[in-house]
Parts: structure tokens; C-alpha cells; sequence
């Protein structure tokens, strides 16, 4: 979806598209939840300078060559809040200290859940008000996306911890019919009234659930599609690092246009999945070719650090 959602900006140039929007509805708060739903421990100072390796070595190399790519200045990039599209990597980077810091993985007592809870708003208000009282140290720290997505990347450490999983799967009815609901209504509005930025949380929460809860009832279907999504998943990092290099040489805003005028959105959505397909496919090479460098792939990718 991410693949998905950039193609309608970089390629067709449309920042307003509803296709974009409903893209942009979910994907970046399911890309959070899900990185903190593979959190099983708090990461300790030696994890987590190995993760600080895995985010930031791509964040840097790839990022600054991307950089230099569409002639933007080395201190752009560091200045910008969207750190020429990386910015995920480094929030990412900026969650991860914070749990090393604060969150106790272990303690599911009562007083656990209470302590989990405040940790959670608390983070979030600092966010908020570092992110409005100090906006230059914000779009270095990308403070506006971490007050957004903290929620959601604490949510899923949170939904992992506590197993919520089994809840979900013993209310699965429910769970789809009010998921459903919720996001139908708060897309409808978005697109209607023009409030995304308001309600994205809405829509990024009815989203996870229906979309967690729906693969993992299917996680034991082994058919062609689901291995794809679980090949694409699992290397998702090399699809978002390189897509960029791709996307940045596509330019159908004249198409676009015409997609505009004739209101023919079901070829536009057929030609973005082709386009989306052959992008994060063409990603996968490069970065398969990366690896087969035994040097690169320690760069580009930190693996180095495992190794200290």
C-alpha cells in the first residue's frame, strides 16, 4: 500500500487523488503497528544499537545517495521533517530509544497495564509539545509523524504483550462489522469534508483490525497469493529503500489529467496496481543484488553491528 499510495503522488503527481487518500488512510499507522507488534522484548543497549544500525545505516546510505539523486543538499535532507522520504526509518530509530529507555516488556500485572497506559500518553504529550513549541528541533526529529504514529507503534507492542490477538479471533464478528463501519464513515468524511488529517486515526485503527485479524485467520493458507504477500512483507525494507529510485522516473501527470476529466477510476486503479507490482518487484532485485556484496549488504544494511 505504501508502494501503492507513492505512486499516485510521484508518478501521477496528485497529491488530492482519492485513491491516494484511502492508500494513505491506513498504511503508514498498519506499518507502525506492525513493527511494534514484532517487539517481543525490551530491547537492551546491545539490541538496541543493533537496530539503530539496521534503521539508520539505510536511512543514511541510501537515503543521502537518494538525496543527491533529485539534487537536493545534504543539509535539506537533514533539515527536512521527510528526510527526502526516509523519515519512517528514522522515527523508527527514535521509537526504539524510548522503549530501551522507559517500557518494562515483562510486568502484565494490573499495575503493569496502569504503567503501560500513562507511558503511552505521556510519550504522546511530550511529542505534542515539543512537536508545537519547538518547530525547527521538530522537522530535524520529524516530531509531527511521532506524535502521530506513536499511538499505533505502541499499540502493537502492547497488542502483542497482552495477546490481544485471541480476543479479536474470539469476537471476530464484531470485530469485522464495527471495523468496517468505522472505516466506511470516517473514509466517507475524509473524502468528503476534506478531513484526513482529523480522522486518519480513526481509519488507521479500523484498518489494523480488520486487516490483522483477516490474515491472521488465513496465516495457514499456503496459496500462491498468500506466500507473495508474506515474500513482500518480509522484505518490505528493501521494497521502501529502493522504490524511491524508481518512482522518481515516472512522470503520467498528463495522464493523470485525462484519469480527472473522464472520471475513469478503474483504469486508473488497474494501471497504479501494475505499476505498484513492477516497482516493488523491480525493489526486490535491486536490493537481492545488494546482498549477493557481501560488503554492501553489511552497509547498506548494518548487518555489521550483529556481528560486534
Amino acid at each position: 500500500m505504501v508502494v501503492f499510495g507513492h505512486v499516485v503522488v510521484y508518478g501521477l503527481r496528485n497529491y488530492d487523488d482519492p485513491l491516494r487518500v484511502f492508500a494513505s488512510s491506513f498504511h503508514m499507522p498498519l506499518f507502525f503497528f506492525l513493527s511494534g507488534f514484532v517487539v517481543l522484548t525490551t530491547p537492551s543497549p546491545a539490541k538496541f544499537l543493533v537496530k539503530v544500525c539496521k534503521y539508520l545505516c539505510p536511512f543514511l546510505m541510501v537515503g543521502l545517495i537518494y538525496n543527491y539523486f533529485i539534487s537536493r543538499s545534504l543539509l535539506d535532507f537533514f533539515l527536512d521533517k521527510a528526510k527526502a522520504g526516509y523519515w519512517y526509518l528514522w522515527v523508527l530509530t527514535e521509537f526504539y530509544f524510548v522503549l530501551m529507555l522507559l517500557y518494562k516488556h515483562n510486568n502484565k500485572t494490573r499495575k503493569g497495564i496502569i504503567i503501560d497506559i500513562v507511558l503511552l500518553f505521556s510519550v504522546l504529550i511530550v511529542f505534542i509539545f515539543a512537536d508545537y513549541k519547538f518547530p525547527q528541533v521538530s522537522n530535524i526529529f520529524t516530531l509531527g509523524s511521532c506524535k502521530n504514529y506513536w499511538p499505533f507503534f505502541f499499540g502493537g507492542v502492547l497488542f502483542r504483550k497482552y495477546n490481544l490477538i485471541l480476543f479479536m479471533k474470539n469476537h471476530a464478528r464484531l470485530i469485522y462489522t464495527v471495523s468496517i463501519v468505522l472505516y466506511i464513515s470516517a473514509f466517507s468524511m475524509m473524502i468528503t469534508l476534506l478531513l484526513s488529517s482529523h480522522l486518519n486515526a480513526i481509519t488507521g485503527m479500523a484498518a489494523i483490525a480488520f486487516l490483522v485479524l483477516f490474515f491472521e485467520e488465513r496465516e495457514t493458507n499456503y496459496s500462491f497469493w498468500n506466500n507473495e504477500l508474506q515474500r513482500l512483507g518480509k522484505n518490505s525494507l528493501e521494497i521502501y529503500i529502493f522504490e524511491y529510485f524508481l518512482l522518481t522516473c515516472i512522470n503520467l501527470q498528463t495522464l493523470e489529467e485525462w484519469f480527472v476529466k473522464t472520471h475513469n477510476i478503474l483504469l486508473e486503479v488497474f494501471l497504479i496496481l501494475v505499476l505498484t507490482i513492477i516497482i516493488s518487484y523491480s525493489s526486490l532485485f535491486i536490493g537481492k543484488l545488494s546482498h549477493k556484496t557481501g560488503y554492501l549488504d553489511d552497509v547498506i544494511y548494518g548487518k555489521f553491528a550483529s556481528r560486534i
